[in-house]
């Protein structure tokens, strides 16, 4: 079994998983300018620029919004509609009133009642994009129920194999995010040297990572048993990946939690140096479920190569 492609897949989610929010960091502490605001004056100045400059601006919004609406009408015309297509309509419509109140900003706090700020069009984007996301995956959806018997093995492995990276990007991304925000706090809240506190809210990080990091390590070794599950599982060659696995999983749910166990123990010790404590009484359920369950599978595959030797030797 090849790892290395699918392994550095891994490795670059997890990297991208982590750069994002420092990059978005960089961009915070650099001021840099609000991207939608400013695309919300080049637009309001062209609307009062004249008659050209208006229909320009409304030609340009009217456009953006029309495309949902053209993909919906390309797909029924090449006969791949869906049911899920109903959400073109009304991705069409938020975005038309997306860039409304992006040229009218002062009409937020008459129509919403929320005060005239970069806070609402973040969160206008937002639904956008859950919009378009929601179409993505009931169209996902959609597809795997036509799909040829032939293939399904084929897409199960693929959508572990890229459940495996998503988890781990999630993950990533949400710890470095949690850890900027923590380290702000901190330093806002404290007059004095929090350096102790940061080194430790640093490694407390990594610790409580590396189970959801292998958490996409198992996904990646579920995909293997797919292999197993299409050809003969109680062949030797299946035998032995079934024992390995096995192995790693018992490995990855005691270490989990001994992990679990180290960073709040090790807080416990250093409680008179810090300044922040994030004592968690949460075990790592995701990795523990995971290689729980690819460990049961393990065994009972196990389990049936030992049924299966037993009747041939009697027979």
């Amino acid at each position: 079994m090849n790892y290395q492609p699918r392994y550095n897949f891994l490795i670059f989610s997890f990297l991208l998983g982590g750069l994002i929010p420092l990059g978005l960091q960089v961009i915070s502490l650099a001021s840099m300018p609000n991207v939608l605001a400013v695309i919300g004056d080049v637009l309001r100045t062209l609307s009062l620029s004249g008659t050209l400059g208006n229909v320009v601006a409304l030609s340009v919004v009217g456009l953006l919004a029309l495309l949902p609406i053209i993909y919906q009408i390309h797909r029924e015309r090449t006969g791949k509609h869906i049911s899920a297509d109903w959400l073109m309509p009304v991705l069409s419509i938020q975005i038309c009133f997306f860039f409304f109140y992006l040229v009218n900003p002062t009409l937020i706090s008459h129509t919403t009642g929320l005060p005239t700020s970069g806070i609402y069009f973040y969160l206008s984007l937002s639904t956008l994009i859950g919009t378009l996301i929601t179409y993505m995956i009931l169209r996902i959806l959609l597809n795997l129920q036509h799909i040829e018997r032939t293939k399904l093995l084929l897409t199960f492995r693929r959508l572990l194999s890229f459940g495996a990276a998503l988890l781990i990007f999630l993950y990533t991304f949400s710890a470095v995010s949690a850890l900027l925000s923590e380290i702000k706090i901190v330093q806002e809240a404290n007059t004095y040297s929090t350096s102790s506190t940061i080194i430790m809210l640093c490694f407390l990080m990594i610790l409580n990572l590396i189970p959801s990091l292998l958490s996409g390590l198992i996904l990646l070794w579920a995909s293997d048993m797919v292999d197993v599950l299409e050809g003969d599982p109680f062949c030797v060659e299946s035998t032995n990946l079934c024992k390995q696995i096995a192995v790693r999983c018992s490995h990855i749910a005691v270490f989990s939690l001994l992990i679990s166990l180290f960073s709040n123990l090790l807080q416990l010790v250093q409680f008179k140096n810090l300044h922040d404590i994030n004592i968690s009484i949460e075990f790592p359920f995701m990795s523990l479920l995971l290689s729980v369950a690819l460990l049961v599978l393990c065994r009972y595959l196990q389990q049936g190569k030992i049924l299966q030797d037993d009747n041939e030797s009697i027979i």
